[in-house]
C-alpha cells in the first residue's frame, strides 16, 4: 500500500504559519487602515465591519430567506446595495429550504458608510467539491466575488455564499 505524500500541503501550511508570525509582529495594526476625511472612520470598506473602531455605529437586521427558489439572490442584492453586509447565514432548512441571514449596516455619524454588496448564493454538491472549487475561482477571477461562507442543507448538497465589495 502507498503512503500519500502531503509533502507539497506541509509546505503551503508552511509558508502561511511564517507570514502570520510576520503579521504578529507588527505592533499597530490600524497602520494598515487609511483614514477618510472624518476621523475615527477606515477607508477600507471590509474593515469597519470586522474590526471595532472609535465612532462607528452598526445596526443589524436577522432576516429569513427561502434559498432555494428563485429571488433570494434578489433580495440579497437588494440588500447589498443598500449598504447591508451579510455578517452571517445560517443552515438551510431541509423542509423548507429557508436559511435566516445577520445582516450589518455600517452607520458613519448620521449617514450610511457608502460601500455597497453584490451576493452570489447558490446550492452545490458536497460529493463534488471539486467543482465548488471550479465556480468559486471563476466568480473570483471574472466578477470579484469572494467566498463567504458555506451553508449545510442537506446530505448530498450544501449552499455557499459569495461577496463582492462595491467600492
Amino acid at each position: 500500500m502507498k503512503s500519500y505524500n502531503d509533502s507539497w500541503i506541509r509546505k503551503r501550511l508552511t509558508a502561511i504559519e511564517d507570514e502570520l508570525e510576520s503579521l504578529k509582529k507588527v505592533k499597530n495594526l490600524s497602520s494598515f487602515m487609511h483614514p477618510q476625511g472624518e476621523s475615527g472612520w477606515s477607508y477600507d470598506p471590509q474593515l469597519p465591519y470586522y474590526f471595532h473602531r472609535k465612532n462607528e455605529k452598526f445596526q443589524y437586521a436577522l432576516i429569513d430567506l427561502q434559498v432555494t427558489g428563485d429571488g433570494a439572490e434578489s433580495i440579497l442584492n437588494t440588500m447589498g446595495d443598500a449598504g447591508w453586509m451579510i455578517a452571517g447565514m445560517g443552515l438551510v432548512d431541509e423542509d423548507t429550504g429557508i436559511a435566516p441571514f445577520t445582516f450589518k449596516l455600517n452607520l458613519q455619524s448620521l449617514d450610511v458608510n457608502r460601500t455597497k454588496f453584490a451576493y452570489k448564493c447558490f446550492s452545490y454538491e458536497l460529493a463534488s467539491s471539486y467543482l465548488l472549487e471550479g465556480i468559486l475561482n471563476e466568480l473570483n477571477k471574472k466578477e470579484g466575488y469572494d467566498f463567504t461562507c458555506t451553508a449545510a442543507f442537506n446530505k448530498t448538497h450544501s449552499f455557499c455564499l459569495m461577496t463582492k465589495v462595491i467600492y
